[in-house]
């Protein structure tokens, strides 16, 4: 009875940091919308086709590399492959954060595509590990639920931050959410 305490407070921790890392990941891909305006202004001398690449690139490479992230978690570990994820996303959201020109913030978002075809499938298995059958239904609720608050929130919570800290807070206030669940 002890360890099955034990092993339920494991298990709600691990849905805990894998939900505050769903958040970033979550947050950021809803709040690039409100950043795009900004970025035009701030980079006046890129076309809008090369500044959708600084929303695009992330869906063509996460969607292209989430099956890779998924055999790459079941070949090195889970956890390990979710934290690489995880620390990747929040690598790309600084240089995304820090990008001198167009060609640098397409960067970062690739980068931070590919912590997240990392975390995505690592995630939801480490949370299904953590918890016993009966139990799953309500850990994937909670999961499911910190990603969904960030996508509903996204938007207006970007347009707050755009408005008063800038375009580059859009990417580089969910730095600490990612170093926190690490």
């Amino acid at each position: 009875s002890h360890n099955y305490g034990a092993a339920m407070r494991h298990a709600w921790a691990t849905v805990a940091v894998v939900a505050l890392a769903s958040f970033q990941v979550a947050m950021t891909l809803s709040a690039v919308f409100v950043v795009f305006i900004d970025l035009g202004e701030y980079f006046p001398d890129a076309s809008n086709a090369q500044l959708s690449w600084a929303i695009n690139a992330f869906t063509i490479v996460s969607a292209s590399t989430v099956v890779l992230g998924a055999a790459i978690g079941d070949q090195w570990g889970r956890k390990r492959v979710a934290l690489i994820g995880t620390t990747l996303f929040a690598l790309g959201s600084v240089i995304a954060g820090a990008a001198p020109g167009v060609g640098i913030l397409i960067f970062g978002r690739c980068v931070q595509a590919l912590g997240a075809a990392l975390f995505g499938p690592s995630s939801l298995a480490l949370v299904l590990e953590a918890f016993p059958f009966e139990k799953r239904g309500i850990a994937i609720g909670v999961f499911t639920m910190g990603g969904g608050l960030a996508a509903a929130a996204g938007p207006a919570l970007g347009g707050f931050i755009v408005e008063h800290l800038g375009w580059r807070w859009a990417f580089l206030a969910v730095v600490p959410v990612g170093v926190i669940s690490v």
